[in-house]
């Protein structure tokens, strides 16, 4: 006598490059919230056995980001109630996908907001590499901070070299990551401010004044 094999899903976790991505905690809903499993991904597909039915609705639900990444709405999908034949296995798969957290920071004049370079920078927090510091060089083309700044953390830029015939930035600017992803100021300054690139990248744009001359 035939019977039907059991329901089988794959639970992946990539990220924005199509990678696996550990270190999110997931969990698998009903409908109503009720929590059917909770995992940790690895670099390895989580498989659910035996317990999902054919027909049935249910939520892929991210709790914690992995470090580095914003977290993202729920997946909602519906196991196919197709019947498979002799031999055959029901095995399906749900992927979800979660963008790196990104923020690019430029050091610009605040005159006629040219970039400047060779601003020093250090950021203090604590980051995704396990650093709690991170030591910024500024370029024509911004610094990129892609991965690294953790949802749910504050962190405190301070600028240690003035780009030559400029004024240091007094003072520290605070900012904060919330697990979306989304970077907020700390700190009322007139020389920073948080915008988004034409590309949806969010930018620290911090500005600096001339030495006055003597």
């Amino acid at each position: 006598m035939w019977y039907e094999p059991p329901v089988e899903v794959d639970f992946v976790k990539q990220d924005d490059l199509g990678q696996p991505l550990a270190g999110a905690k997931l969990q698998v809903q009903q409908a109503d919230g009720t929590v059917i499993e909770e995992w940790t991904s690895t670099a390895q597909a989580h498989r659910i056995s035996s317990t999902l039915v054919s027909g049935g609705t249910y939520r892929l639900v991210e709790v914690k980001a992995p470090d580095g990444f914003a977290m993202v709405a729920p997946v909602e999908f519906t196991v196919d109630d197709e019947r498979v034949g002799p031999g055959e296995n029901k095995l399906i798969s749900v992927t979800m996908k979660d963008m790196p957290i990104v923020l690019d920071v430029f050091k610009t004049d605040k005159a006629d907001g040219k970039a400047l370079t060779g601003v020093v920078f250090d950021i203090l927090g604590t980051f995704a590499d396990g650093s709690s510091v991170q030591t910024i060089k500024s370029t024509e083309d911004g610094i990129r901070l892609r991965a690294l700044l953790i949802g749910g953390n504050t962190y405190e830029l301070t600028e240690t070299m003035a780009a030559e015939g400029y004024e240091k930035l007094s003072g520290t600017i605070r900012f904060t990551v919330d697990v979306s992803g989304k970077v907020t100021l700390d700190t009322a300054s007139a020389l920073a401010e948080i915008t988004l690139a034409d590309d949806g990248t969010q930018v620290l744009a911090i500005a600096n004044a001339k030495m006055a001359a003597p």
